[in-house]
């Protein structure tokens, strides 16, 4: 059993139309796949207990997708989801819209703290854009997908972010782990990561030689010359079917 809502744009829903929304869902214990929009409204970190209080009850859930960018989610509210992601064990796919919010270093802390259970994810896709997790976010994060060795495709949008290079150090090192993935997206736009962050990212791909589809964007990110010459050795060393580079 499926069921997809696109619910985006309507400001006027808050934390307490997600209640009642949140009071149906409680009752479809047969759902296996789940697409909830509800981007770009005024739900809060209330309303994503409230969503949260409902996808704990849908342990049959292989497949999840959650829209909530622009939604003033803090770390609070992260915390929330990720009480319920932790019970979720036999999810296959998960995609985590979560960009344009208020969330810091500990809601990245809370994600991955759900993230490292949910070792049958084969399909992982974060928007985290527009947020403030750092380094130590990304930390935290790379520690859980380090765990995720049954990865075969991932997603991560951690634009404007502010992340440096030790951020990249610490995905890099995540990544090295994970041999299985095929398909790779990596938006990193506009942040400070510099030549050493490319040089960190490049050791990483070259190891990675299941890929076939890498997608990466690191434009504004005061990458020079060394950085391209690291970027590009990588690249020469992949057998890949389909790519897509910016910086």
């Amino acid at each position: 059993m499926s069921l997809s809502l696109n619910l985006e744009r309507n400001s006027i829903i808050g934390e307490s139309g997600v209640n009642l929304l949140s009071t149906a869902l409680i009752k479809l214990s047969n759902l296996s796949s789940l697409t909830l929009d509800l981007g770009n409204n005024s739900i809060g970190d209330s309303g994503v207990n409230y969503l949260s209080t409902a996808l704990i009850k849908l342990s049959n859930l292989s497949s999840l997708t959650l829209e909530l960018g622009n939604n003033s989610i803090g770390d609070s509210g992260v915390n929330y989801l990720s009480t319920a992601l932790i019970k979720l064990s036999n999810l296959s796919s998960l995609t985590l819209v979560l960009g344009n919010n208020s969330i810091g270093e500990s809601g990245g802390n809370y994600l991955s703290t759900a993230l490292i259970k949910l070792s049958n994810l084969s399909s992982l896709t974060l928007y985290l854009h527009n947020n403030s997790i750092g380094d130590s976010g990304v930390n935290y994060l790379s520690t859980a997908l380090i765990k995720l060795s049954n990865l075969s495709s991932l997603t991560l949008e951690l634009r404007n972010s502010s992340i440096g290079e030790s951020g990249v150090n610490y995905l890099s090192t995540a990544l090295i782990k994970l041999s299985n993935l095929s398909s790779l997206t990596l938006d990193l736009g506009n942040n400070s990561i510099g030549d050493s962050g490319v040089n960190y990212l490049s050791t990483a791909l070259i190891k990675l030689s299941n890929l076939s589809s890498l997608t990466l964007d690191l434009g504004n990110n005061s990458i020079g010359d060394s950085g391209v010459n690291y970027l590009s050795t990588a690249i020469k060393n992949l057998n890949l079917k389909n790519k897509s580079i910016n910086y």
